[in-house]
């Protein structure tokens, strides 16, 4: 893939990234909004303790959805996110056919725990011929913009 289009791809996967972290916010902060409603926070003892635990617990279920949105619909027959659908890229395997739910949750977890522990990371399209992530090394998957049909 010739630079140019690498640095295209990379743009738009960008552009889904930031489409899917704002959808994600949203949800994490109904995980989060929901646990308070429901904890009711009527609890005797230190109110700022319960705080930290709702936005705890809120925060685990919003990384969990998170989790389970990519690897659903990446695995799905839309190959991708609602943010790569907006962008018009597609995730499949390096040989062109839909990924499996297992390694699209492969895929996930490898990209939450890298961009978590060392955000540069997803400057590595850039950086191969391929254009690919690390997390689209080990289950030998692709971002792909589909020819139009």
């Amino acid at each position: 893939m010739p630079v140019s289009e690498r640095s295209t791809a990379f743009g738009r996967r960008i552009g889904a990234f930031l489409i899917d972290l704002v959808l994600m916010q949203f949800v994490t902060a109904a995980a989060i909004g929901a646990l308070s409603w429901r904890s009711g926070l009527e609890f005797s003892g230190d109110l700022a303790m319960i705080e930290k635990i709702v936005l705890g617990a809120g925060m685990a279920a919003g990384l969990l959805v998170i989790f389970a949105y990519g690897a659903l619909m990446e695995s799905s027959s839309w190959q991708g996110t609602i943010g790569k659908l907006v962008m018009g890229l597609r995730v499949e395997s390096v040989t062109g056919a839909r990924l499996s739910l297992a390694r699209a949750l492969g895929r996930n977890a490898v990209k939450m725990l890298s961009l978590a522990g060392f955000p540069p990371i997803a400057l590595m399209p850039l950086m191969n011929a391929r254009g690919a992530a690390l997390h689209d090394l080990g289950p030998a998957s692709r971002v792909v913009v589909p020819a139009p049909e």
